[in-house]
């Protein structure tokens, strides 16, 4: 009797010992999210401060108050240009108010270094015309 205890207690403890593996193996395979990790989008991810700039290129096809509508191979983004932006050309180095949206014309292939907002809208800090219209 003491042998078929021994072995029914060993068998009890191999099956529960395999379970208990089995379910630890589940719960590392659920994938689970903190408050933090659910609320991380690509916007917020480029909000960073390590992330100074983003860097939008293309061909101005609009302007309209403080904004500028930048297109490139057929995709277009708005950018909303921050009152004190900088505008850099070679062209405009002598000149006073350089900085003047109006030096912008459409056409223009530009460069601008933007900061993303928490709204996700592109705000241009600074932007360089790399291509000029006549």
């Amino acid at each position: 009797m003491d042998k078929t205890n021994t072995i029914i207690l060993v068998l009890i403890g191999v099956v529960l010992f395999s379970v208990g593996g089995g379910l630890g193996i589940i719960y590392q395979e659920q994938k689970t999210f903190s408050d933090n990790e659910e609320n991380q989008t690509p916007v917020n991810n480029l909000i960073s401060k390590a992330v100074l700039f983003v860097a939008v290129q293309g061909e101005v096809i609009d302007i309209n108050d403080k904004t500028l509508v930048v297109s490139r191979e057929g995709e277009t983004t708005r950018v909303f240009l921050k009152e004190d932006f900088v505008l850099n050309a070679p062209y405009l180095l002598n000149k006073e108010n350089k900085n003047n949206l109006e030096n912008i014309n459409i056409g223009d292939f530009l460069n601008i270094e933007a900061k993303i907002l928490k709204n996700g809208e592109l705000e241009g800090q600074s932007v360089a015309i790399i291509k000029r219209v006549n």
